[in-house]
């Protein structure tokens, strides 16, 4: 199975197997000096280096060994990307061997990429051992810059263009073609320099922008059988056409009576859009698209949040760039807490402030 085609249930089974032996980090228990040892010993050494065209199938192998008198106790761990294939926690006898087998997950992008496992055993000359896994992933064609980011767009912006240079890369001489782009706010162009060797690629980022991020990509034939089609991924940080505040609206579950929130539209980038319907998930919740870019949210007493059930609005407007904006609905008990100190740490993360609920009288409420 290609490494992009992972199986994501047995990464997930993995990745919880490796949470459980977290918390123990003790080595594994020494028999008694005066009972048969254990020995480690791996064949070729602890380090394996592999190198793979992109998408290709890979493994890496360890064969341990016991070369002691006393059973050999192993644990393996290892972090987040890698997947170890078998038991973790194994006992290889007198003279006997395991492998240890090991894959990097994902669609990985060419380059170098570097992973260690932790091998722990009761051989207390042996306790820790750094199984290091480096792979080295092929391409047909080099991209400079790779990614494309064009960095931070302006909402009113006009049409972006940048020259992207694509040289041979890993194999044979290239013949690189433009494979149909979907994203309608993305154009590209291909030029020949150097045949088979270098080329450029002129890649055009075109208003009407999304809301928020850009996230795409060119896709290209290479001319390389090893690799046959391979794609640059294209990015932009937007200034966003539509933002409200706040950006959900908090509500007291039980509460004896109506609450109700006015959630303010700001745009950018030119007139403001107008709003075409705003709909409600629940009946009970009234919706009303008021003046000076509003909308009113109001929940009837005793409102509550089943589990399974999300609760939001949906808007519906008439603007190319934000065709549909989701306000959601939520419990205040799921909204995180400032710090006790009433500050973030510095350089911390900042902490979001529950939103005021408006009661029907117009007072605010703190919940």
């Amino acid at each position: 199975m290609p490494a992009d085609h992972a199986d994501d249930a047995a990464d997930e089974s993995e990745m919880a197997s490796h949470g459980a032996h977290d918390a123990d980090s003790a080595p594994l228990a020494y028999p008694p000096p005066d009972q048969p040892q254990p020995r480690l010993a791996i064949e070729g050494g602890p380090r394996r280096e592999l190198s793979v065209w992109r998408g290709e199938d890979h493994a890496f192998e360890w064969l341990v060994k016991n070369a002691g008198e006393g059973p050999l106790a192993i644990r393996l761990k290892t972090c987040c990307g890698t997947r170890i294939h078998g038991e973790l926690d194994r006992t290889i006898p007198p003279g006997g061997e395991e492998t240890v087998r090991v894959t990097l997950s994902g669609n990985r992008p060419p380059g170098r990429a570097s992973k260690n496992i932790e091998l722990r055993s009761n051989d207390r000359n042996n306790a820790i051992t750094q199984l290091t896994a480096i792979l080295n992933v092929r391409s047909a064609l080099k991209f400079e810059p790779s990614p494309l980011n064009f960095g931070r767009v302006d909402r009113d912006a006009p049409a972006l263009s940048h020259t992207v240079k694509i040289h041979r890369g890993d194999g044979g001489p290239i013949a690189p073609k433009l494979l149909p782009i979907s994203n309608d706010a993305l154009r590209a162009e291909l030029r020949e320099i150097q045949p088979g060797e270098e080329y450029e690629l002129d890649v055009v980022l075109t208003p009407p922008f999304p809301n928020h991020s850009f996230n795409s990509s060119v896709g290209l034939e290479t001319g390389v059988a090893q690799s046959p089609r391979e794609t640059l991924s294209v990015s932009a940080q937007l200034v966003p056409r539509l933002t409200t505040m706040p950006s959900y609206f908090g509500v007291v579950p039980g509460l004896d009576e109506e609450q109700r929130a006015t959630v303010q539209l700001n745009w950018s980038g030119g007139r403001p859009a107008r709003v075409l319907n705003a709909e409600a998930s629940d009946q009970a919740v009234r919706v009303e698209v008021g003046p000076g870019e509003s909308v009113t949210i109001t929940v009837p007493p005793g409102f509550e949040f089943p589990p399974g059930q999300p609760k939001r609005v949906l808007l519906t407007i008439d603007d190319a760039s934000v065709p549909q904006l989701t306000i959601p609905i939520v419990s205040t008990r799921a909204v995180p807490r400032p710090a006790s100190d009433g500050g973030n740490q510095p350089g911390g993360p900042a902490t979001p402030r529950p939103p005021d609920v408006q009661s029907p009288r117009g007072d605010a409420r703190r919940t």
